[in-house]
């Protein structure tokens, strides 16, 4: 089992991570429900401050559901203030005055992390969700499941992740090749097809209108849709541009892109 590394408890002087006001400013759709995937935060690509004000123009939703990835590992000493941040802006939506309900999806890169992500931000932590919204029901799940190659080529994998954290932390602010790698292995591999495939598979067996992965780190321009009609949503990921938030209301699933 993968240990957690945690940060040294903060001093009584520490600055606080600045909190970003939750107001509302996007009015034109009814919004229940937000979907955030693949933050990676402790990764030097993680895009926290803009995932901050993204969840802050939302704001009030009923419900945030984490789809995976939050952390990029469990060695929380790599985290930024910022990063901080976005924790402290996620754990005071659980505050009761809020009303809001958290959901965290286990992702591949913070699997094991139940109890922390209870402790931390006061989460409900699932391997998988189903809610159904205005007669429509929604299965989210991170989408690792449907990666084989994680799971017969894991020294490669692990050899590989260990390249892109090296390239990741030498590189000036623009990470342009570390975000040109990951999107060449994606494409190399065709793991973004097969997610898809093997996802709309899995979701035939869940009697579900949508399925919602992230995983991939890549959102679908288009929406996947099997011979039944069940559609494919990959809610993209926060440490590319551009990144993509999901929301779902009255008014159905929309996608969202931020540069």
């Amino acid at each position: 089992m993968t240990s957690l590394i945690l940060p040294p408890s903060p001093s009584p002087d520490t600055e606080a991570p600045p909190r970003v006001a939750l107001k509302t400013t996007r009015k034109s759709l009814k919004t229940n429900m937000v979907i955030i995937s693949d933050i990676h935060l402790g990764s030097e690509v993680s895009r926290a401050r803009e995932a901050r004000k993204a969840l802050a123009e939302w704001y009030p939703f009923e419900r945030l559901i984490i789809l995976g990835d939050l952390f990029d590992d469990l060695n929380f000493t790599r985290l930024r203030k910022h990063h901080f941040g976005l924790i402290d802006d996620i754990r005071r939506l659980t505050n009761p005055r809020r009303g809001v309900t958290v959901d965290w999806i286990e992702g591949n890169h913070d699997e094991q992390a139940h109890e922390m992500i209870r402790r931390i931000i006061g989460a409900n932590v699932h391997q998988e969700l189903v809610l159904e919204s205005d007669g429509k029901r929604h299965l989210f799940i991170h989408g690792h499941q449907f990666d084989s190659f994680l799971s017969e080529y894991p020294r490669i994998t692990l050899m590989a992740s260990n390249i892109y954290d090296v390239v990741q932390r030498r590189e000036g602010e623009r990470k342009s090749l570390s975000r040109w790698l990951k999107r060449k292995s994606k494409g190399w591999l065709s793991v973004c097809r097969k997610v898809e495939e093997r996802a709309l598979e899995y979701a035939r067996t869940k009697d579900v209108d949508y399925i919602l992965c992230g995983h991939t780190h890549y959102h679908n321009e288009n929406t996947g849709v099997d011979g039944r009609g069940i559609k494919y949503v990959n809610t993209g990921c926060w440490t590319d541009t551009p990144s993509t938030l999901v929301t779902i209301g009255s008014e159905g699933l929309h996608k969202h892109l931020y540069h």
